[in-house]
């Protein structure tokens, strides 16, 4: 009978062991995972003040992935004022937009909060302005182009 109560015992221990180890490897990936959205959301909101401010400043289209539409070079722009015009209130707001949106979720992060909503609009929030940054530049490639 001992020696089934020391089975039972050290089965237990183990199964307790291997949820525990479960746990700190999700809970480890997850953590890596926040950290690389919170670094995307800050230097893609850097990047683009970065490149607002070069614009606000030089005023002249200068090779950039962040702000052309794809596949358009700004040798081949109609207008290249016109563009500047309309692009750069966009990049501005782009950018804002996802440093505030960083700095939120490196608040959630940093205060561990475990709120289903939160979770869900710290996804959907920067994407949805994503996909409005990239209908605009989609139509500044039909005007400018």
């Amino acid at each position: 009978m001992r020696h089934i109560w020391t089975l039972l015992t050290d089965a237990t221990e183990a199964t307790e062991a291997v949820q525990t180890a479960d746990t700190s490897s999700l809970q480890s990936m997850t953590g890596m995972l926040n950290t690389l959205m919170l670094i995307m959301l800050l230097g893609f909101g850097a990047y683009g003040i970065y490149t607002y401010i070069r614009l606000r400043r030089t005023y002249e289209m200068f090779p950039n992935k962040f702000m052309y539409p794809g596949n358009c070079k700004p040798e081949d722009c109609v207008d290249p004022d016109g563009f500047l015009d309309y692009i750069m209130p966009r990049v501005l707001i782009l950018s804002v937009a996802m440093l505030i949106c960083g700095l939120a979720y490196g608040v959630y992060y940093v205060m561990k909060l475990d709120l289903l909503w939160v979770d869900i609009a710290s996804m959907v929030v920067p994407v949805a302005i994503l996909i409005w940054y990239a209908v605009a530049q989609r139509k500044a490639s039909k005007l400018y182009w």
